[in-house]
């Protein structure tokens, strides 16, 4: 979804493969998750009641995930001092970079589909889209065209600030400013939902401000290494997510399905959700980063998955335009078709107007594999200097 930074396109293979989980789980979430009603596989054990399709029914936190993914992969470089924020002039380079990154692919969606697709509208959305200003009315937040944009006006208000969050990280330091966003956007959630607030609150950049300060906060550990090992810290962060994802099932019944007389309690569970999600991408980003878990680092470097995430900026832009037309007839056959087309479509967009101005193709190839399979043993962790990905 979000698009890879031109810092580290290629050169974290983790990484990589984290976006390709990420847009795996948003398109499975439109193609099926949509549709799976989350009351319908429940499982009751005395006063709890688990939501046993969970795992079906959450492909929209791939959103949160590429969002946090976006954090890291902007910031790590002016952490590793290959980029400098100290003037003017370096936050102009920076924007200059962003809009050559975001820019093309985005102006290029926008134009296919109010050309062919909304040609009537063409003349109301472009300048709403142009200035990411119908990200500031509840009732354009999701461009009904294609919905999925919202998320180019989030990755687009957080480039903005970014040069201030980096000034805040220097005076204040990244911990200071990790904790104070996790407890900022869980009250900005909260009284979203207790309010009725428009999405531009919830979703918008004061309420998703946390995500990308979970990947800021993750680079700034990444290379300063000023962490305590975290013992289990994958398994750690896996019970992070399946609380997080009962919680986001939870919230997703009551409100289907109207049920006043726990609207209180959703009000608090909601904005919980993100906050139980964000900790555990934490955990899981931060085991893998770290080279703890070998086998999990070796699946998560598979060429085909790194492909996949380098790709997920193209593969999220089209494939809910692709997907409209299919929605009554989405068989396996047209299932098979509408993957390989996207897939197809995405692969020309990567190449040609992502990254049409690199020469050379295999800079934009999967980053070789940091660990071999570990036949003999799969779950054995460990943290040696080969198994770190840089």
């Amino acid at each position: 979804m979000q698009p890879q930074s031109t810092e580290s396109a290629g050169k974290i293979g983790v990484i990589n493969g984290l976006r390709g989980v990420a847009i795996i789980g948003v398109v499975y979430g439109h193609l099926y998750g949509v549709h799976i009603d989350a009351s319908d596989h429940t499982v009751t054990l005395g006063w709890f009641k688990f939501y046993g399709a969970s795992l079906l029914t959450n492909g929209m936190h791939g959103v949160t995930l590429f969002f946090i993914l976006s954090g890291f992969a902007l910031t790590l470089p002016y952490f590793q001092n290959r980029r400098t924020m100290q003037s003017f002039a370096d936050a102009r380079a920076f924007y200059a970079r962003r809009l050559r990154r975001l820019g093309p692919l985005y102006a290029l969606c926008v134009l296919f589909c109010l050309t062919f697709i909304y040609p009537h509208e063409f003349y109301y959305w472009v300048p709403m889209m142009f200035t990411m200003a119908f990200s500031f009315n509840p009732n354009t937040f999701f461009p009904h065209f294609n919905p999925v944009l919202w998320t180019l006006a989030v990755e687009a208000a957080f480039s903005v600030v970014l040069p201030l969050v980096l000034i805040g990280v220097r005076r204040f330091g990244a911990k200071k400013m990790f904790l104070s966003a996790l407890v900022f956007c869980f009250l900005m959630r909260f009284f979203s939902a207790a309010n009725n607030w428009s999405e531009t609150v919830g979703n918008g950049l004061l309420g998703r401000f946390d995500d990308f300060m979970t990947g800021v906060f993750l680079a700034y550990l990444f290379f300063h290494h000023r962490h305590t090992r975290i013992p289990y810290g994958l398994l750690i962060g896996l019970l992070f997510l399946v609380v997080g994802f009962q919680c986001s099932d939870f919230s997703f019944v009551v409100s289907v399905h109207h049920l006043q007389h726990l609207s209180s309690v959703r009000n608090v569970v909601h904005p919980l959700m993100y906050l139980l999600v964000e900790l555990g991408c934490f955990f899981c980003i931060d085991a893998l980063l770290r080279g703890r878990h070998r086998f999990a680092v070796w699946l998560m470097e598979n060429p085909l998955l790194q492909m996949v995430g380098l790709m997920s900026y193209s593969l999220y832009v089209w494939h809910y335009i692709m997907l409209e037309p299919l929605k009554a007839t989405l068989d396996a056959v047209h299932l098979v078709r509408y993957l390989i087309m996207l897939g197809l479509l995405s692969l020309v967009s990567y190449r040609f107007i992502e990254f049409g101005h690199v020469a050379s193709i295999r800079k934009l190839l999967p980053s070789p594999r940091t660990v071999r399979f570990p036949l003999a043993s799969w779950f054995r962790t460990s943290e040696t200097s080969g198994t770190h990905p840089l």
